[in-house]
Parts: C-alpha cells; sequence; structure tokens
C-alpha cells in the first residue's frame, strides 16, 4: 500500500553529468584536449579561444549547479515537481493521474550509490518519461517502500527466459550490431569497405576471396547474434509481476535492473507474442 507520509527528493550529484552533456562535444572536449595539448604540447601559453572556451565552460558548469540544486521532487499521495533556473516549472501529477514510476539500476550506479528515477504520464511524449533524474539510493529505497506491491507474484523462469530471448533476438539486430565487427575484421585484413566495393563487380574475383568472405560474415553474424540474445537475456531476466489494490508492479532484468509500478487503469491494452521457438 502507498503510504500517506510524504518526503523531498532531491538529485544526486552525479546527475550534472546530464545536465553538462549538451556542451560535451561544444566546450568539454575541446577545453580538455586544449589543456593536454598545452600540458604535454610544449606550448608556451594559453591561446585566447581556449581561454574564452574554459571560461564558458566553468560558467556552463555553475549553472549546471545551480539548476541541479534547484530541482525537487516531494512524494505523498501525488508527485509535485520543481525545476528550472531562469524559467521555473512547477507541476503536480495528482493520485489519480495515469502514470509509470520506473526505478533502474546498472553495476555502475550502483557502485555511485544512485538509482535513475523515470516518471512516465498520458501527457507526455509516447516513449519518453516526463522526468529521468538520478537520485541517491537512500531516497530510491524511500519511493520503492512507497509503491511497493504486495501479493502474489508470478515470476518467469531460467529456461524461459533463455529460449524467449533467443526467439526474440532478430537478424536484423544481429547485422545492425555486427557493421562495427566487420569494419574491424576489414581493417584487420588490411581492407576497408569502400575500396572493396569495386572489386564486387570484377568478373575475375577469386572463388578463394569470396569464401573468406563468406566467412568472415558469417562469423560477425553469428557474433551479432550473441550480442542480441545477451542483451536481450539481462534485460528481462528474473522477470516478475505483482498487482494489488488496482496496481501493478513489474520487477526485471539484471544489466539494467527496472523496477516498473503502474496503475491497473493504465493498462488499455496486452499483447501476447508466442514465438515459433517458443511454442
Amino acid at each position: 500500500m502507498m503510504n500517506d507520509s510524504g518526503f523531498t527528493v532531491k538529485p544526486h550529484y552525479i546527475y550534472i553529468a546530464n545536465l553538462l552533456y549538451p556542451y560535451l562535444t561544444l566546450l568539454i572536449i575541446p577545453v580538455i584536449r586544449g589543456l593536454l595539448q598545452y600540458l604535454f604540447g610544449g606550448k608556451g601559453a594559453l591561446s585566447a579561444v581556449l581561454t574564452a572556451e574554459a571560461v564558458l565552460l566553468c560558467v556552463a558548469v555553475f549553472v549546471a549547479v545551480l539548476k541541479l540544486k534547484r530541482i525537487v521532487l516531494f512524494f505523498d499521495r501525488s508527485i509535485s515537481v520543481q525545476k528550472g533556473l531562469f524559467c521555473r516549472v512547477s507541476y503536480r501529477i495528482p493520485p489519480s493521474a495515469s502514470k509509470v514510476v520506473v526505478l533502474e539500476s546498472n553495476p555502475l550506479l550502483k557502485i555511485l550509490g544512485a538509482y535513475r528515477l523515470k516518471i512516465y504520464t498520458e501527457a507526455g511524449l509516447r516513449r519518453r518519461p516526463d522526468e529521468s533524474i538520478l537520485v541517491r539510493r537512500a531516497d530510491a529505497a524511500r519511493i520503492y517502500a512507497m509503491y511497493k506491491v504486495k501479493g502474489e507474484t508470478v515470476r518467469s523462469n531460467t529456461y524461459g527466459d533463455v529460449i524467449m530471448s533467443a526467439a526474440l533476438s532478430s537478424s536484423t539486430a544481429g547485422l545492425l550490431l555486427s557493421i562495427p565487427i566487420i569494419k574491424v575484421v576489414l581493417s584487420v585484413l588490411g581492407e576497408e569497405i569502400p575500396s572493396l566495393l569495386p572489386a564486387l563487380n570484377n568478373p575475375e574475383l577469386s572463388y578463394s576471396w569470396l569464401e573468406t568472405v563468406g566467412k568472415y560474415l558469417t562469423l560477425a553474424l553469428m557474433i551479432g547474434y550473441a550480442v542480441s540474445f545477451t542483451v536481450l537475456l539481462l534485460k528481462n531476466y528474473g522477470f516478475s509481476s505483482v498487482r494489488s489494490n488496482g496496481r501493478i508492479m513489474l520487477d526485471s532484468g539484471r544489466l539494467p535492473h527496472k523496477t516498473a509500478v503502474l496503475e491497473g487503469r493504465s493498462v488499455n491494452a496486452v499483447k501476447v507474442l508466442t514465438a515459433p521457438l517458443m511454442l
């Protein structure tokens, strides 16, 4: 059951990395590269451009810190959000609103003591959360305790997880994942894809060359499929579902681990997918 007492949630300090991400290629990388060249490249003085970029980066970091401190979420029966520095935004998600609260974690976030909190509502964009911030482990535990659903649990098993992941791993995903591997293999062979394209129209193309390319392509597709299978298995392993008092809690995955809580009325349709391998 949802607790009546409310509490305030502030972002984890590493959320500043999300706020600074838009400046990654514009300021952060150029400043770091310029400083490395200055320190290890033998240059006697900093250029005016690098100095200006460093000053702008300091301003961006200062503004990001202020934004971080201005983000506040308050959880009781509803969810209240306040954020923004120059343009202050405040809104409230009432208990009656259709919403999904998600907590995600992975090994890196756990080491840093952080969880990613995502809040979806029907008013937001499709497949994108209304809010996505990093919160401290203690706050994540309080959110989990507030929304935790207790009741009869339906769980998957390891065999079913493996079969489902194998059935849903598509050849298209394997091919897309194999492209970087193909590039690496060709580079090891001393070739590049553009240089090989004219050779495909060569009528004197040797059978041994085609056989070699076929072997490497098959290997790349197999590796791509294995990667696709591993990603799906880690994403869905250990799935469980609990339903009680009109709310549903879904728990799944190892990398990342995800816990989602939603209102039963939010489910408008259920799709059952059964691939031939699953049968």
